[in-house]
């Protein structure tokens, strides 16, 4: 922090000043009896210094976050709407990729369905994924007549 020279002295009484407050609520902390918390995670409830009251801690027994005595949020606080998960948009890469699983995994019907889709929505592929369809068609119609 840097202060202009003529402020000096109002800047060291306002320091000692907040000095001497935060010692007084350290002690008032410091007397305080511990708080209990239970751990969302293992159920164990444990005690923490009062210090800690509002804070997130580890868990002693699992090493799970958790949260620490209580935060009296003031009543007219807005915690706003929770933000929605930005939808990823499917690459036509990554849609092959998820097609091919369903291949190599014999999953030949749900594959022959995934690449229907990629052909109905990137035109670019269709070549590619009717020659892929139909090599799992082939393996449907070898198993069946065999």
């Amino acid at each position: 922090m840097f202060v202009e020279k003529s402020d000096l002295q109002r800047a060291g009484d306002l320091l000692r000043q907040f000095e001497s407050q935060r010692d007084r609520r350290r002690a008032d902390l410091d007397n305080a009896p511990a708080i209990k918390s239970e751990c969302e995670e293992c159920g164990v409830t444990s005690e923490f210094p009062a210090s800690q009251d509002g804070t997130t801690q580890n868990c002693p027994k699992c090493n799970a976050f958790m949260d620490v005595g209580t935060f009296d949020w003031p009543d007219d606080f807005d915690f706003g709407d929770a933000d929605e998960e930005p939808e990823q948009e499917l690459s036509a890469d990554d849609a092959l990729d998820a097609a091919s699983r369903l291949h190599q995994l014999g999953d030949w019907n749900e594959a022959i369905q995934a690449y229907q889709q990629i052909k109905a929505r990137w035109p670019e592929h269709a070549t590619y994924t009717a020659n892929c369809i139909a090599q799992i068609q082939q393996k449907i119609d070898a198993t069946a007549g065999g």
